[in-house]
């Protein structure tokens, strides 16, 4: 009885749970209208952002690009390692931008183009040093003065490839030139400065000198004319030409600019040496050998004094007195070569013949034709 009443319970709860759930998912009578609005999602707001974001993109993309082509224009121009590498290391930055979010990059494009910038303006610096004629002119100024001769021609060529109208820098080659005996460009690079100065004697004065050393002698004087002309007080202008004029054969003129040369600067050795050697090719040794004695007693250092007055004194027969000056002059000179010629001549006409020899051997080997001749006659 008992389970019949629990089962009858159980039954009546279902259809109450059923009827119940009817009533409440069923429009019935007692239902009322619902009102509501809808508000539809706002796309155009998100739209703006999207457009923007896109042109962003689209800028920096363009920017970007203009970056890589900037790039290798300017490495297509340049062969310069430093520059180049580091462009290099700019467009693996940009190859790695364009895989990224371009839009939101622009401000480090901004950085990678204010850097290419920054590295033209360090290539254009040193473009710049590298091709300023000043550069090598200083340099070329610094190298001559301490005889580095090889580089401060290397330096004024230099300077004039890069500004040939820098006349003074020809000059300098010039006088680099000069002092390595290369007397044919000497002539070239003073000739072009005294193209466009004819106002320096120096200029004419070491043309001059430069004509005499290869025998051109007509040119020679023609400049030391002009040098004189120029400055008509200097004692080495006078004594210059005196050298030329003397080479010439003509000594008269010769000795008359010698003496001017004294006159303007009394102490002056090399005037009285040449002015000696003048005497003695017009074969007046007594007057040639008071004039090297001059010379001697005011530079006792002066060797090419010493091998002046040797010669006279071997002319004058004074062998063992042309001995003792061709000696002391190869004490201060051992190259002289006319002074080992001068002894041995001395020591045959005294009756030493192996001594003569021997010192004509060494006159040959400083280079003297003219001793090998006595060894070929008197030494066999």
């Amino acid at each position: 009885m008992r389970t019949f009443n629990a089962r009858i319970k159980y039954f009546l709860i279902i259809v109450i749970n059923a009827v119940s759930f009817l009533i409440h998912t069923q429009i019935n009578p007692f239902s009322t209208p619902i009102k509501t609005d809808y508000t539809p999602l706002n796309l155009e707001r998100f739209a703006v952002p999207l457009a923007q974001k896109q042109a962003a993109y689209t800028q920096n993309y363009d920017y970007l690009q203009n970056l890589i082509s900037w790039i290798n224009t300017i490495k297509s121009k340049s062969n310069d390692y430093t520059l180049n590498s580091h462009l290099d290391e700019y467009s693996k930055l940009l190859k790695i931008y364009e895989e990224k979010d371009l839009s939101i990059l622009y401000k480090e494009l901004k950085q990678i183009e204010v850097g290419i910038s920054e590295e033209m303006n360090q290539y254009n610096k040193r473009i710049n040093e590298l091709n300023n004629p000043n550069k090598y002119w200083q340099a070329g100024n610094d190298a001559y003065k301490k005889n580095n001769l090889d580089v401060a021609i290397e330096n004024y060529t230099k300077t004039i490839e890069l500004s040939p109208t820098f006349i003074k820098a020809y000059y300098q080659r010039g006088m680099s030139y000069y002092l390595k005996g290369n007397y044919s460009n000497v002539i070239r690079d003073l000739s072009v400065y005294i193209e466009e100065d004819k106002s320096n004697y120096e200029s004419f004065l070491y043309r001059g000198w430069a004509y005499y050393l290869i025998e051109n002698n007509e040119n020679a004087l023609l400049d030391m004319n002009k040098c004189i002309e120029l400055e008509s007080t200097n004692a080495y202008a006078y004594y210059s030409r005196g050298t030329v004029l003397s080479d010439l054969k003509q000594y008269d003129k010769s000795i008359e600019d010698y003496k001017k040369a004294i006159n303007l600067k009394p102490d002056f050795s090399m005037a009285y040496n040449n002015l000696a050697w003048a005497k003695y090719l017009q074969k007046q040794y007594s007057q040639a050998i008071v004039y090297s004695d001059q010379a001697i007693k005011l530079d006792n250092n002066n060797s090419v004094a010493l091998d002046t007055r040797s010669e006279i004194k071997f002319y004058m027969n004074d062998y063992k007195g042309c001995i003792e000056d061709a000696n002391n002059a190869l004490l201060l000179n051992p190259k002289i070569a006319n002074c080992y010629l001068l002894k041995g001549r001395s020591f045959y006409r005294l009756g030493k013949k192996t001594e003569a020899c021997v010192e004509w051997q060494k006159a040959v080997e400083q280079g003297s034709t003219d001793a090998l001749d006595y060894l070929g006659q008197y030494c066999k």
